[in-house]
């Protein structure tokens, strides 16, 4: 039995480093901590920085001194550096590989403690449990400081726990020295989570003389010893400043909300765990369920899964309460899972025999599936799976990139008929254990080889920057970055390294005003130059308009977009240059120029067909606006939006109008049509008073939008802050313009 169990260990090895690092290098690194990150090291690697400072050049850091990056420990940074110093490339290999491989060892120290705190099938189940859950495998293969964050964490609860059941100073020692090596590449959540893993354990099993038992003095001795140098270098050469900002800013205040950062409801967690710990998720109430020890004597306490159902309420409710909620924060619930379930599947193959018990853990185990499995079955709910690797949620509007539906559905079907099998013999065997693992590693391999991939071409400027690399005849050949946006750390980690540090870092930001894209013109004056923009109306028109303006007439051109070959997919992100691949530049004359303007601005005032006279702040007046077509639109057709003003005074600003298109009651849905007037040519700095300016703006329905009826609001705004309108019934309680209702059809 002993040589089989190693047999079985070996191929859990085995399968791991298959889930884990098969494809881990194909596809680019994803917005936005993978290429931040990436950046960073790049910079400690190959920049003017450290090995013991983060160095970020290309960008701040949320109140960081220039060139620095703080908002993380370092842990990170040190696992990648080797690997990015040695081979002297930025592949995605270098990146991810230090992940996978604690993401192996995690997979590992769960099977040894686990077979040292129970048996060795305890073993076996948890790691392979934690291998074949989505959040774990899909995390574990991104370029994030979660994994490191929560193996190290999880391991040394597992020595903690060790050392409690045999009673070895050791391995309650090598638990503070893996909680400082948490607290390297996470700050103070680990000790947080931990610590109220603690307190409420102690709370339900009464049980304090743990405390005495953890060799609390030695243990903090420990702890300073591995975790504190770090921190004391930073606070040596920063001083207070850097305590300040990475401890209260980055800990405090995005708890409290106070950065600008997602928040969400509870229910979101609830959707996201389901979601990221499915299709093991279905036993887990049932696990649960025979963890609680209500009615149960003292002696018969389960005393090390209360510790575990402790670590599972503790983490989740922390991060249900925090205000800051990306949704892989949910991440450390993971292991606790797991180890509840390994032990309850490992109690219900030792009772191998038929009950009515078991009919009803099979029922309860097919409800949970039929109540969690719809969300990622439809065409794009499989966006839940792959949001947590990024902060880009999948939009109505992207391409149905490797639909998983053809295999999520049969794989979902083959799961339920399993759990069918199990309601109908009654009987949780070993034949029915290998079928849900080898239906849950199928389901692993195909997110990983196949899914993923194939998404994340989306969600990266790589496939741009290689088109830009191909097409340029050499570096004096510049890219420029119009706007700031998702993709922006994704085009300077593809940048190449020694270009990027000889041009000091920041000369590929071409910014949207004036006096930057003259700048950048005059210092690439007669060269051809490439920009990436994002392709919204606002973007490109807005690029061309200032780009004509000082130019004197020369337009820009697409050249390449990032557009998914044979998907009905309208682009996000475009290549533009001054010239065409033949090296001809397209030329407009002023006095074109001057006529196309000329039907937007006017010293005559228009004739809209809905009149009204709305007093914005600053000089602005709108006297009507259109809307074609009227009172219905289909799903997946254009609704465009024609507004006329006045300046009833010269504007001394530039203002943007934002449109937004979204259900006039309980919105789930928001259009932003964010745009500088006249599609970018004439902004609210150049209105001189008595002027009067048409402006139109087309907005998509999406063509499976579920919406029945859509409102459509107007304002101008700058920054933060919107102009204020006067009283009028039109406004609504946002301090928008309401244009009124337009109903959906399909």
């Amino acid at each position: 039995m002993e040589k089989l169990e190693k047999y079985a260990l070996g191929g859990l090895l085995i399968l791991a480093v298959l889930i884990l690092f098969v494809k881990l290098g194909s596809f680019p690194l994803q917005m936005q901590w993978e290429p931040n990150y990436g950046q960073v090291v790049r910079e400690m690697v190959w920049g003017e920085g450290d090995l013991i400072t983060p160095a970020c050049k290309v960008g701040s850091d949320e109140g960081a001194p220039s060139g620095t990056f703080w908002s993380k420990p370092i842990m990170i940074f040190w696992m990648s550096y080797p690997f990015y110093w040695i081979t002297g490339s930025s592949s995605e290999w270098n990146a991810r590989i230090p992940i996978a491989l604690v993401g192996l060892l995690g997979i590992y120290m769960t099977y040894w403690f686990m077979g040292r705190l129970y048996n060795r099938r305890t073993g076996l189940l948890a790691g392979l449990l934690l291998l074949t859950t989505p959040a774990y495998f899909l995390i574990s293969r991104t370029f994030m400081v979660d994994t490191p964050f929560v193996v190290f964490m999880w391991i040394a609860i597992g020595f903690l726990l060790l050392g409690e059941k045999e009673r070895k100073p050791f391995y309650t020692y090598m638990f503070y020295v893996f909680m400082a090596l948490s607290f390297l590449t996470k700050g103070l959540l680990p000790l947080i989570l931990v610590g109220g893993t603690l307190t409420l354990y102690i709370m339900v099993s009464l049980d304090w003389r743990i405390l005495k038992r953890m060799h609390i003095p030695t243990g903090i001795l420990i702890f300073l010893a591995v975790g504190i140098p770090w921190y004391l270098y930073m606070w040596t050469k920063y001083g207070n400043f850097y305590l300040e900002k990475f401890f209260w800013s980055h800990h405090f205040d995005r708890a409290m909300g106070k950065l600008d950062k997602p928040d969400d409801s509870f229910e979101m967690f609830v959707l996201y765990f389901c979601v990221g710990v499915l299709p093991w998720i279905t036993f887990l109430p049932q696990a649960i369920a025979n963890i609680v020890p209500w009615g149960r004597r003292e002696a018969d306490r389960p005393t090390l899964e209360l510790f575990f159902l402790s670590g599972f309420v503790c983490c989740f409710a922390f991060f249900s309460i925090i205000s800051t909620k990306f949704v892989h924060y949910i991440f450390p619930t993971v292991p606790f899972t797991v180890a509840m379930l390994a032990i309850y599947f490992d109690r219900l193959l030792d009772e191998n025999r038929s009950n009515n018990l078991n009919r009803l853990i099979f029922m309860a185990a097919l409800v949970v599936l039929a109540i969690i499995a719809p969300d990622i079955l439809d065409q794009k709910n499989y966006r839940n799976i792959f949001y947590f690797i990024t902060t880009e949620r999948l939009q109505d509007w992207h391409p149905a990139v490797a639909n998983p539906a053809l295999w999520f559905v049969p794989l979902y079907f083959l799961w339920g008929l399993v759990l069918a099998a199990g309601f109908v013999f009654r009987k949780f065997n070993r034949p029915l254990l290998a079928a849900l693992t080898v239906i849950s590693v199928v389901y692993a391999f195909y997110i990983n080889t196949h899914m993923i991939p194939r998404l994340t071409e989306m969600f990266s400027a790589s496939g741009m920057i290689k088109k830009y690399l191909e097409l340029r005849s050499g570096p004096d050949e510049p890219l420029g970055e119009f706007t700031q946006t998702w993709k922006s750390r994704s085009i300077k980690y593809y940048l190449p390294f020694d270009e990027m540090k000889k041009n000091g870092y920041m000369a590929h930001r071409v910014r949207n005003d004036i006096s930057s894209v003259r700048q950048w013109y005059n210092r690439y004056k007669g060269k051809r130059v490439f920009i990436i923009i994002e392709q919204k109306q606002k973007h490109f028109s807005r690029i061309n308009a200032l780009w004509e303006e000082v130019s004197g007439g020369e337009q820009l051109i697409k050249i390449f977009d990032d557009g998914v070959p044979g998907e009905p997919y309208n682009p996000e992100f475009w290549l533009v240059s001054n010239r065409d691949n033949n090296g001809q530049a397209k030329r407009i004359s002023r006095e074109e120029l001057d006529r196309q303007l000329s039907e937007f601005v006017s010293d005559k005032p228009f004739e809209p067909s809905k009149k009204v006279e709305v007093q914005f702040d600053k000089g602005i007046k709108m006297l009507g606006y259109e809307l074609k077509p009227e009172g219905k639109i289909k799903r997946g057709d254009d609704l465009e939006i024609t507004m006329y003003f006045q300046a009833t005074e010269d504007v001394a600003q530039s203002y943007e109008i934002f449109v937004h298109v979204e259900p006039p009651v309980n919105a789930t849905y928001r259009h932003r049509g964010d745009h500088v007037p006249v599609d970018g040519r004439y902004p609210t700095n150049r209105w001189r008073a008595g002027q009067y300016i048409k402006d139109t703006y087309k907005v998509s329905i999406p063509p499976d939008a579920q919406l029945e009826k859509l409102g459509v609001f107007v304002g101008f705004f700058k920054g933060r802050q919107r102009l204020n309108l006067e009283n009028t019934p039109m406004r609504d309680r946002e301090g928008r313009l309401n244009l009124g209702e337009i109903e959906v059809t399909m």
